[in-house]
């Protein structure tokens, strides 16, 4: 995937280009949509980019004028301090996740009160040996209703050059009472 169709996954109103934001990127492999995000940030924002691999994580370089801060560590078990995050990215990462309800009830705790998630992922419903636990939007859009009570809109979508997939950017943003 190219820089520019990973910004057209996630470009949406979540990512403040109005102030500097803390974002976390989880499962930020070698960067393409941690660059994709430090392309959307407004200059002075922070990413920390979690992987638990640390020479793909040593590969990645975003704008200088971004603040990037590299975690090896198995984005699944990571601790971060409560509303500490204006957003959080997981792209091609939630399908690595079993249960993703427990998941997502943990991580939104990492958000600020009117933080945002941006999820890309491929629109499947079974699973493969590259995707064990595959999450559809419309599985994913019943998870954030019912167990974060977010509502969670498709950005974009775009063929999948594996398995004819496609592939789902999507984001969802929490509200004061949320």
């Amino acid at each position: 995937m190219n820089i520019e169709q990973a910004i057209g996954l996630i470009d949406c109103p979540g990512i403040s280009a109005t102030k500097p934001s803390a974002w976390a990127d989880f499962g930020a492999g070698t960067g393409t949509f941690t660059n994709a995000l430090a392309g959307l940030l407004m200059p002075g924002s922070r990413i920390l980019a979690i992987d638990k691999n640390p020479s793909s994580l040593r590969r990645i370089n975003v704008s200088p004028t971004v603040i990037l801060e590299r975690k090896v560590e198995d984005f699944t078990r990571i601790s971060l301090p409560p509303h500490s995050m204006d957003g959080i990215l997981m792209a091609n990462a939630l399908h690595f996740v079993k249960d993703k309800t427990v998941f997502l009830q943990k991580i939104s705790a990492f958000l600020a009160k009117d933080g945002s998630m941006i999820v890309v992922e491929y629109d499947l419903k079974r699973s493969n040996p590259w995707v064990p636990y595959p999450v559809g939007f419309h599985e994913l859009d019943k998870i954030f209703k019912s167990s974060l009570h977010m509502n969670i809109e498709k950005i974009a979508e775009t063929p999948s050059v594996y398995n004819r997939a496609v592939i789902y950017g999507a984001y969802a943003k929490k509200t004061a009472d949320g």
